[in-house]
């Protein structure tokens, strides 16, 4: 009788594991830092380290490892838990050296540590979307080819690049 406890309470936590929304690329692991931060100041860390590790969960189903930032890694997603003024979103942006990559928001109803791992596969799949939106930040993929210049004359470099348009939404 226990065994039939023990074996339907583990298929159990097994059919509450959420599936990524969408495939990793293959290959390596693509590291990633991350930096996470309340909006307004706060007495203890506690709640971003147990979203740090939670969204660092979500994020290896999507082949990305989550590296240390003193190791200064070529992408760090930087996740802002709420707003001056506007505490129900979760900000989330992809640097690159120092460039902004890809920027997205998950809307939450509060910021209780409960909330924020709920939150945390919503995140994790805004920040994978990012990384994989241009497979030139995927170490080991070959680059996508530059777009043509707008007008004639113009440079390559000059051209729109799709890393940088538009905001990425759930």
């Amino acid at each position: 009788m226990v065994r039939r406890c023990l074996a339907a309470f583990s298929l159990l936590l097994l059919a509450c594991e959420s599936a990524p929304a969408f495939p990793g690329p293959p290959g390596p692991a693509v590291p990633v830092a991350l930096d996470v931060r309340f909006a307004h100041w706060t007495l203890g860390t506690w709640a971003l380290d147990n979203f740090d590790e939670e969204l660092a969960t979500q994020l290896a189903k999507y082949n990305i490892r989550v590296v240390d930032g003193k190791t200064r890694p070529r992408l760090v997603a930087r996740v802002d838990l709420g707003l001056l003024g506007y505490r129900q979103a979760v900000d989330v942006a992809l640097l690159s050296w120092g460039n902004r990559e890809g920027t997205g928001r998950v809307l939450v109803p509060d910021l209780s540590p409960t909330t924020l791992d709920a939150a945390a596969p919503l995140v994790a799949a805004v920040v994978a979307r990012a990384v994989l939106k241009d497979r030139a930040l995927v170490p080991g993929a070959p680059a996508a080819t530059p777009a043509p210049p707008a007008t004639p004359g113009a440079s390559p470099s000059s051209a729109p690049s799709p890393a940088t348009g538009g905001a990425v939404s759930l």
